[in-house]
């Protein structure tokens, strides 16, 4: 009778926690359908200029980008802002001064920097087609700020600093995919997830008068070069999207 007893209450425990269970799983998958209305994203960029625009720079360009944005789920689109930070070039010098017994008695440091700033509003249409698998298309139009700089501290706590800012406008298009990485479940009502980002963008850009910190001279100038072309930049980008 004992026995029975007990047999019978590890049944009833069991089909329970098999209820809970089950009821806990429906409310999560019923989580994951609810549409995510906001992201944000932080990628590593390369950035190609092109044509006459890369003669001007003679290199490729790294950095990073921001973004974030409103999906106006059910609809598969979502309107955002991104703002690029890439580098192209830069180098630091120090002069020093020594004495006839070959001690350094001064010494100058001097650094410049090559930076472009493109600052975008974007729409994308992102189709939930698969469950893990997101491919999307995205069309944008912003600015572009051309920042040279070069500063100047010298063993006297002088300090002095060149800035070279120019702006002109872009537009272009972009194709990526986000692939999922992870849920973020906490019952009964949180749910986020985090994405890879993978996408490539190419941008149309005016045509700017632009300044270029090409060296420092060996008198601890630095030398900068005007240019002037149009800015078509093709950007590659790979980095993590947390939607919530």
């Amino acid at each position: 009778m004992k026995k029975t007893l007990l047999s019978l209450i590890m049944g009833l425990t069991l089909i329970s926690f098999s209820a809970i269970a089950q009821t806990e799983q429906q409310e999560i998958e019923a989580l994951k359908n609810k549409p995510l209305k906001g992201m944000f994203g932080l990628s590593f960029t390369n950035s190609v200029p092109q044509k006459e625009f890369y003669d001007n720079l003679k290199r490729s360009g790294q950095g990073f980008s921001l973004y974030g944005g409103y999906n106006f789920a059910p609809v598969p689109i979502t309107l955002g802002l991104q703002t690029d930070l890439l580098f192209y070039g830069g180098d630091e010098r120090i002069f020093r001064y020594k004495n006839q017994g070959g001690w350094t008695y001064l010494r100058d440091t001097v650094s410049y920097q090559n930076m472009i700033i493109p600052v975008t509003v974007f729409m994308q249409i992102r189709p939930n087609v698969a469950e893990y698998f997101f491919p999307y298309f995205e069309a944008f139009v912003g600015f572009t700020l051309f920042n040279a700089n070069s500063d100047f501290k010298s063993a006297f706590g002088i300090e002095d600093s060149k800035n070279e800012l120019s702006a002109g406008w872009n537009a272009g298009l972009g194709v990526g995919t986000m692939i999922k990485l992870v849920d973020f479940v906490t019952l009964p009502s949180y749910y986020s997830r985090l994405l890879l980002d993978i996408k490539a963008r190419y941008a149309k850009g005016s045509t700017v008068d632009y300044y270029i910190v090409k060296q420092i001279n060996p008198d601890s100038s630095p030398e900068f070069r005007r240019s002037k072309s149009k800015t078509d930049i093709a950007t590659f980008q790979i980095g993590l999207v947390f939607e919530f």
